[in-house]
């Protein structure tokens, strides 16, 4: 039976194989501090949102998630910023990426980019939200 917590598993786990990302945790006062030069960290935190209705006899969870993503600017910044993250802001804000995951019904609100890549000191990080319903 799918769960948010469930869900948010197999989240970090596509994260870490469908994109660049070589780390997911769910802490974020980590994530600026704990990213080794070029690489590419993220944090999940998923919610329960409310709960849909598409049928009388299902209901559905609505989970949100926030996925924070920093990278450790080192002497390539211009090739993270023009290749690696762009691929994973690609991957991140098709609804596609979140659907495919075992127990996700549907995406409820596309994901979107909730903070804009900005450096914070030497990461450059950005947010991306997304809300899915969770078939029970």
């Amino acid at each position: 039976m799918a769960s948010v917590v469930s869900v948010n598993i197999l989240l970090a786990s596509k994260l870490l194989t469908d994109t660049n990302i070589s780390g997911v945790s769910a802490n974020t006062h980590s994530l600026t501090d704990s990213i080794p030069a070029g690489e590419t960290r993220a944090v999940v935190a998923p919610s329960v949102v409310g709960y849909s209705h598409p049928d009388v006899n299902v209901r559905h969870i609505v989970a949100g998630f926030s996925i924070v993503v920093g990278h450790y600017l080192d002497t390539l910044e211009s090739v993270y910023t023009t290749d690696d993250m762009l691929d994973d802001l690609e991957e991140l804000l098709d609804p596609e990426f979140y659907r495919t995951l075992s127990g996700v019904g549907d995406v409820v609100e596309e994901p979107a980019l909730a903070d804009e890549p900005e450096p914070v000191g030497n990461v450059i990080q950005y947010r991306v939200t997304v809300q899915v319903a969770i078939v029970p």
